[in-house]
């Protein structure tokens, strides 16, 4: 992508397309393809852009480590324990739905290149090599990528990246709250190191035999304490906003335009003369296909939570903590309103979606 320094606008000038033999890679630019085989090289990047976004960037960033993350909770920290206070109203669908989706795959699953759940499976054991926990946290991937605001800012803050101000906003608010908790339930580092059942409870997130989560810190401060509970505070509220109608509509309901699959295998030369504009259709979603993520897509938006992040009956009930006025409480009530006015921001001119944001990862 090459960006223009005056509108921030990004615009496509390399596209490389490979199997799994790289004598097959083809690389096009427009200036050594047709306009047909131009066409078909977006098509074909757009679909790996939909795939990364719908098994990476959604499934293995907030399913996937925070599911080992909240079984050895379970497993180590009893259930009056602060920590299960904060943490069981988000822990309460996410293993269940895993162990699902992939026992019903192709029942259930988007109809992408991967196949089988062994397919995806080994995906994110590759994606997975040498990352760490925190490597998924919005701010370390900004600095990481070298993505810089003034680069991505028009108008206003972040306004030619929206995604990333949306979960820079989740992350902040999550972090809030986490700061509350940990200030009022941990008054020094020595209580953070003293605390048994959460030494455990890392101790066993690390272990390769049990959690097998890279790059957890000693749990030997507060600040510590601090930076695994927001990243992981933050990856269920983040997950929340796959359930609004905005996310899903009108861009990614347009399949097409965001295919999730290639329905022809066969990689066109970039200098093809033969191929017409008119072949590129036997590359994008048949009707089935459309179909088939129509029906992925709608599960998110048309499937009421088992239990919604923002109660029924208003911010202060529903709360974590047994004394109404207890710090953490207040906190969680100022999460859940700043999660409550992003959704009203968000919401089209349907109206938001309030309760549709679940407690935990339930899709």
């Amino acid at each position: 992508m090459e960006q223009d320094v005056a509108s921030k606008k990004l615009h496509p000038i390399c596209v490389q397309i490979s199997k799994d033999d790289a004598s097959a890679s083809q690389i096009y630019t427009q200036n050594n393809t047709t306009d047909a085989t131009w066409i078909f090289a977006l098509a074909a990047a757009r679909t790996a852009v939909t795939v990364y976004g719908i098994w990476l960037g959604h499934v293995y960033h907030w399913h996937i480590v925070s599911a080992p993350m909240q079984m050895t909770l379970f497993n180590n920290v009893k259930k009056d324990h602060d920590l299960r206070k904060l943490l069981d109203p988000q822990s309460k669908s996410l293993i269940g739905f895993n162990d699902t989706l992939l026992l019903l795959w192709k029942t259930i699953g988007p109809p992408t290149s991967f196949a089988t759940p062994d397919s995806f499976l080994d995906l994110t054991n590759t994606f997975a090599t040498g990352r760490e926990f925190f490597d998924d946290d919005p701010k370390v991937t900004l600095e990481k990528f070298g993505i810089h605001k003034e680069h991505f800012s028009e108008n206003e803050d972040w306004d030619r990246y929206p995604i990333v101000k949306q979960l820079l906003y989740f992350w902040d608010a999550s972090e809030a709250m986490v700061d509350v908790f940990v200030g009022k339930t941990y008054k020094t580092d020595d209580a953070v190191i003293n605390d048994t059942q959460l030494q455990n409870w890392m101790k066993a997130s690390s272990d390769p035999e049990e959690g097998n989560v890279r790059g957890l810190p000693k749990m030997d401060s507060r600040e510590a304490l601090k930076a695994v509970l927001t990243s992981l505070v933050y990856r269920v509220v983040a997950h929340g906003n796959s359930r609004q109608m905005r996310s899903l509509g009108p861009g990614l309901s347009f399949v097409a335009n965001y295919p999730p699959c290639i329905q022809n295998a066969t990689i066109v030369k970039p200098d093809d003369a033969t191929f017409k504009i008119a072949d590129v259709l036997r590359y994008l979603p048949n009707t089935g296909t459309i179909g088939s993520m129509m029906t992925f897509y709608y599960i998110f938006i048309f499937s009421a939570p088992y239990e919604p992040l923002l109660p029924l009956y208003g911010n202060d009930t529903d709360l974590y903590f047994d004394v109404k006025d207890d710090l953490r409480n207040k906190a969680l009530e100022i999460f859940r309103e700043k999660i409550g006015n992003f959704i009203v921001d968000y919401s089209d001119e349907n109206g938001p979606l309030i309760h549709q944001w679940p407690a935990s990862i339930e899709t």
